[in-house]
Formats: C-alpha cells, sequence, structure tokens
C-alpha cells in the first residue's frame, strides 16, 4: 500500500512539473513576435508543439487585444483536433470574423465544420457548412474556396446519387486546377479531384472515360510520390476492366491491389473490391469464386456495418443465388442484411435520389421474407400469396397502361395543335408564372422609357425576326442590345411588356417555332440527330434544346419529329 502511494505522488509530481514547464515555455514564447511564432507553428512536427505554439499566439493575442491574430491561433487549433472540440474553434473563429475580411479563415472554418459532419454522415449540416463556404468565396471573389466548395459539394451530390451534377462540379474543379497547374498546384486536391472524376465515371459504368483518369491520376501521383493514391487508381483501374467487358484483367488488377487495402482495413475500398472481383468471376462463369467475394462484402458489414451502395448490390447477388438453389435458410438471412443495410442507407440519406431503381425495395423484401417464412412453416397459404401477387401486377399493369394511353393521347393532341396552328400564337401568350411578373411590373412602372425610344427597338427586334438572327449560336440580351444600339435594361423591359415574356423565352420561342416551321416544309431536317437540330437553330446543346421545346410545346422534339414522319407517310 506505501509503495502505490508513492507511486501516485510521483506521478502527481511528474504531471505538475510537466504542466510548470509548460506554462515556463509559454511563458518563453511570450516575447516572440506573431511572424516568430507563426514561422514556429509552420515548422512544428507534433502535435504538442501545434499545441504549446497556438496557446502562446493565443494568449498573446489577447493580451494585446489583436481579433486578427487570435482567429489565427484559433486556426491553428481547429487544424490539430479532429474531434468536437474543432468545432468550438471554428465556431469561435466564425463569431469573431467580419463577413467582408479578406482573409480565408471564416471559409476554411466552414469547411473545416463541413468535413467534420460529412465524416459523421449527418449529410444536411454538411451541406449547410459546405453552401456557407460557396457564399463567401463568391462574396469576397477567393477562386481557391469558390473551387473547393465545388469539390466539396460535388462530394454530397455523388452521395445522393445526382452523378451528372456531381461530374459537373469535379470537371470545374479539375480545370481549376489545370489553370493553376505551372503557377500554384494543390497536388492532393488536383490528385482527390482525378480520384473523383474517375470514381463517377465508373458510377456511370462508362469505362474507358474512368480509365482515362485513372492512367492520369497514376501518372501525376507517381510524379510526387503519392503511393496511396497510385494504389487507389490502380484499383480503380480494375472496376473500368470492369466495365469494359476485361473481365480476365479486371479480376487480375482488383486481386492485385485489395491485400494493400486489407492490411490498412480500408472499409471505403473494400466493398467496391470485392464486389466487382466477385461481379467479373460471375460474368466469366466462375459462380463459386463470386458468391466467395459478395460474402466477403457481408463480413465487413458485419465487422463495422460499414454500408455502400454497392453493399446493397452484393446482397441482391446473395439473394438471386440462394433463391436459385433453393435454400431458404440463406435466402432469409440475406435478405435480412439486406433489410438492414437499405435502413442504415436511408439514415444517411444516401437512397434520396429519384433516379435510383431498387429491384429490392422495402415493401417487396417485407413481402418475399414473409412468403419465405410461409413455405417454411405454413405451406397451404402458398397459393393465397400468389393469387395476391398476380392481382397486385394485374392493377399494377392496368394503371400503367391506362397512364400510357393518357400520355399518348395528350402527346397526340399537342401534335396536332401544333401541326393545325391553333396553339401558336407567336409571341403573344405568357409562357410561365416568372413572364407574368414581368409583364406586370413594367405596366405598373409603365416602362420610363420614350415612346421613340420603344419604337425603335420594336423596330429593331422585327428586323431581328425577320432576319432569323435569333438563330445565332451565343446570344445574349447584351449582344442584342449593342446591335440595336439601345442598353440591356431597356430591351429587356420592351422585351417583357411587349413579347409578354423574358428575353430567354423569348428567343427560345423564335428558335423552336423556326424549327418546327423547317421541320414541316424540309423532310431532310427529319433525319438529324436532335444533337445537331440543336446546334442548327441556335441552342448550344440537345438537353437546353430539348427543355425549350417540351417547355413551350408540351412534347418532346423527338415525338414531334416521329410523329411528322409517321403523318407524312400516310
Amino acid at each position: 500500500m506505501g509503495n502505490y502511494n508513492i507511486t501516485i505522488l510521483a506521478i502527481l509530481c511528474f504531471c505538475c512539473s510537466f504542466i510548470a514547464m509548460g506554462q515556463k515555455v509559454v511563458d518563453t514564447l511570450r516575447d516572440k513576435t506573431y511572424n516568430e511564432l507563426f514561422t514556429l507553428i509552420n515548422h512544428a512536427k507534433k502535435f504538442e508543439e501545434f499545441n504549446l505554439l497556438s496557446d502562446a499566439l493565443i494568449k498573446k493575442a489577447k493580451n494585446e487585444d489583436n481579433t486578427e491574430y487570435l482567429i489565427g491561433g484559433y486556426n491553428v487549433k481547429a487544424y490539430i483536433y479532429n474531434d468536437y472540440t474543432m468545432i468550438k474553434y471554428c465556431d469561435s473563429i466564425i463569431e469573431l470574423s467580419k463577413p467582408d475580411m479578406k482573409d480565408s479563415y471564416l471559409m476554411q472554418a466552414y469547411k473545416l465544420k463541413g468535413g467534420y459532419y460529412f465524416n459523421l454522415k449527418n449529410y444536411p449540416k454538411a451541406l449547410d457548412n459546405y453552401l456557407k463556404v460557396s457564399f463567401y468565396a463568391q462574396k469576397l471573389n477567393n477562386s481557391k474556396y469558390i473551387f473547393k466548395s465545388k469539390y466539396d459539394l460535388g462530394i454530397l451530390k455523388r452521395k445522393i446519387n445526382e452523378k451528372e451534377e456531381a461530374l459537373k462540379l469535379y470537371k470545374e474543379v479539375y480545370h481549376y486546377h489545370l489553370l493553376n497547374k505551372k503557377t500554384n498546384l494543390d497536388t492532393i486536391n488536383y490528385l482527390s479531384t482525378i480520384t473523383a472524376i474517375a470514381n463517377i465515371y465508373n458510377d456511370m459504368q462508362q469505362g474507358d472515360s474512368s480509365s482515362f483518369y485513372n492512367k492520369l491520376g497514376m501518372k501525376v501521383a507517381a510524379k510526387y510520390g503519392k503511393e496511396s493514391y497510385v494504389k487507389h487508381f490502380s484499383l480503380n483501374e480494375g472496376v473500368s476492366l470492369y466495365y469494359k467487358g476485361q473481365f480476365p484483367a479486371a479480376i487480375d488488377s482488383l486481386e492485385k491491389h485489395t491485400p494493400y487495402y486489407e492490411n490498412k482495413e480500408d472499409t471505403n475500398n473494400l466493398p467496391y473490391a470485392y464486389y466487382y472481383s466477385g461481379k467479373s468471376h460471375q460474368e466469366l462463369g466462375n459462380e463459386k469464386a463470386a458468391i466467395r467475394y459478395h460474402k466477403k462484402v457481408d463480413s465487413l458489414f458485419k465487422k463495422n456495418e460499414a454500408v455502400y451502395n454497392i453493399s446493397r448490390k452484393s446482397y441482391e447477388e446473395l439473394i438471386k443465388h440462394y433463391r436459385k438453389e433453393k435454400d431458404l435458410k440463406n435466402q432469409l438471412y440475406y435478405i435480412n442484411q439486406l433489410i438492414k443495410v437499405d435502413s442504415l442507407l436511408h439514415e444517411e440519406e444516401l437512397y434520396l435520389s429519384k433516379g435510383i431503381f431498387k429491384e429490392y425495395d422495402i415493401p417487396q423484401l417485407e413481402s418475399e421474407k414473409e412468403m419465405i417464412l410461409q413455405q417454411m412453416g405454413e405451406k397451404d397459404l402458398l397459393f393465397k400469396k400468389i393469387i395476391l401477387a398476380f392481382t397486385i401486377l394485374l392493377a399494377i399493369s392496368l394503371i400503367v397502361l391506362i397512364f400510357q394511353y393518357y400520355k399518348k393521347t395528350v402527346y397526340k393532341k399537342k401534335f396536332d395543335q401544333i401541326m393545325t396552328g391553333v396553339e401558336d400564337q407567336k409571341l403573344t401568350e405568357v409562357s410561365d408564372d416568372k413572364d407574368k411578373e414581368l409583364n406586370t411590373a413594367n405596366t405598373i412602372a409603365e416602362l420610363e422609357i420614350s415612346q421613340e425610344i420603344i419604337n425603335g427597338i420594336l423596330l429593331g427586334l422585327q428586323q431581328f425576326e425577320n432576319q432569323q438572327k435569333y438563330l445565332l449560336l451565343n446570344l445574349t440580351l447584351n449582344s442584342l442590345a449593342k446591335e440595336l444600339e439601345t442598353n440591356s435594361n431597356y430591351l429587356s423591359k420592351v422585351i417583357n411588356h411587349y413579347k409578354k415574356r423574358s428575353f430567354s423565352n423569348y428567343l427560345n420561342l423564335l428558335r423552336v417555332n423556326y424549327f418546327i416551321d423547317l421541320a414541316k416544309r424540309d423532310p431532310n431536317i427529319r433525319k438529324f440527330t436532335i444533337k445537331a437540330i440543336a446546334n442548327e437553330v441556335g441552342f448550344s446543346n440537345s438537353e437546353s434544346f430539348s427543355k425549350a421545346f417540351y417547355k413551350h410545346k408540351g412534347i418532346k422534339p423527338s415525338y414531334f419529329l416521329k410523329e411528322l414522319e409517321n403523318s407524312q407517310q400516310t
């Protein structure tokens, strides 16, 4: 007992001496200038050094009532912690910062908070903070943080399955890095962006595109000695090879690099490695190896409940396999696992995208689970369940048929209206609520433009329409105003008031009507692709053309062309 007390006393003495020594060091650092302290912080290697130096910086700034350097001290603290302590320092930075401060501390604080909540899978809070980064970056015209926020928002877009939107953001960040490649390249962010693009191309099953970025990423990572990125791109290339249909090569690449992640117990990459190894073996007819890999995905989930959309797919394959084998026990087990994974995915808001199609949605799984239990215990209910399933299927089929018929009838009616010209009142109808608001506002304000200017603009617009200049690409309100020798404000008001719509709706309707007239007169135009037609009538891409056509005419241009061709043949 005496020895125990002596030991406790020794420990207490050591702790007190350590605290006293730390205080002494802080006092010694008190005479350092701010620049000297920041130089020491930049050269620090260990957590203890960062902590001690940042304490000295914060103490000095508080004593001298220097808000700028106090924020700098809190910023150091925020970077060295990865738990909720970091949030407290970030909140202190936000509280002390002024919205128009030119430094990046405010944006850094919101970005760190966003990353913290993202790692906790609290995506609403992560999104709120990333949007704050974007807001202040735009306000302060800070290009570095504008693109940092685009990257973070891209990750969240991918999480909710908005792949195209995420890819668009990643590509913007990628081109930003290319522009700064020679002067101020952020290597880690650059590699992370290439990784994100390669990953999302695999999500979109575009193996060739993903492979291009994998190879680019390997080259850049090797150049800067980033081994972890080299490994990631190598593993990801296995997935790309799967989507390119090169299954033996995919297996070789995946199995070669999987042990690296198994040694690291990396649950972010292993589910993908196992799933695509399994799928590649399946494609080659090696069902036994495929099931072994899909079971590895299950083992990861049982070990740490790490869930991904890819985990769900492995369970679907396992359910299919054991259904085929008529192994009800394993079938029931993996259905239960899939239901559990699916509930977690819902909690993380990873399955909210309306674009995701589920072959095994929860009602269907619950129904199938019930059927298996009945098969195992009460087989006499099987016939009733089949009748019920058939009735539901019949009802769904009937609803789909009715909807398709209704849709076809509405589309046909709109096509007939276009052909007869009943709906085509050119530029006299208001197309949407926004145009109505603009028109009403201009009526109340009575435009505040002289009649002479109005007449001049209207005459210019008439010539603009007669000469079909609306077919020009990249036409803007400013460029048209310049050509009509007026200002964009006057031109916008006149179009809103006299054409009863906004400039973009006015321009798009002219182009859509031109295309309709052209298609009626010239059979050759019907052979063009939608993309080619879009370019022909002034749209920059097929998507914007299709949206504009549907908005103004209520049907898609592809349907219009098909019906037009049919009507000419009959």
